[in-house]
């Protein structure tokens, strides 16, 4: 039994017909080939034509599934703000509060957790030029990024030489297919 599926059984009668006449018995001349070749490129743009109607078909439906989710999370967002709003003027109004009232910074209860957490100081880059400037005017370190260049990578590999952490791919031929849009 051939691992190939059953062509006839996935086709329309006309192309049944056509596929029948593809026997292994014949040797066609070039043009009869052109002509198989170029029914089986009709078939494939056919095919791929329907599967950019069926992107564009999801595609809208998914638009109007997201907008529903946003209208309905918008929504729930609001809802959640405003239970955070009541849960916050339960407890207390900062941290060493919060800790006096509870013996520790956080409170776990079955449905969730809430309290206070500690955040180190932290620097936040506005303006890099500006920065770096006054880093190199103030002695600070500065980091620099190091990369390999793959153009001169290629050409050392392709005179010969040999070398870690990288490999060349050769250049090969690829079978494509393309359709026109008809």
């Amino acid at each position: 039994m051939s691992d190939q599926p059953d062509i006839f059984g996935l086709v329309e009668e006309d192309e049944r017909e056509f596929l029948a006449t593809m026997g292994p018995d014949e040797a066609p001349t070039l043009a009869e080939v052109d002509s198989r070749l170029d029914w089986l490129l009709e078939r494939i743009a056919k095919r791929r034509k329907q599967v950019a109607e069926n992107d564009a078909v999801a595609k809208a439906r998914l638009l109007q599934i997201e907008d529903w989710r946003q209208g309905e999370n918008l929504k729930l967002e609001r809802s959640i703000e405003w239970f955070q709003s009541q849960l916050r003027q339960l407890v207390p109004i900062d941290a060493q509060a919060f800790e006096a009232s509870y013996g520790q910074r956080t409170r776990r209860l079955p449905f969730g957790t809430f309290g206070y957490k500690k955040h180190p100081p932290k620097v936040e880059i506005t303006d890099e030029e500006r920065a770096l400037a006054w880093a190199k005017a103030n002695g600070c370190e500065i980091k620099v990024k190091e990369t390999v260049s793959k153009t001169a990578l290629r050409a050392e590999l392709e005179a010969g030489k040999v070398g870690d952490g990288f490999e060349l791919i050769t250049s090969y031929d690829e079978f494509y297919i393309k359709t026109e849009a008809k």
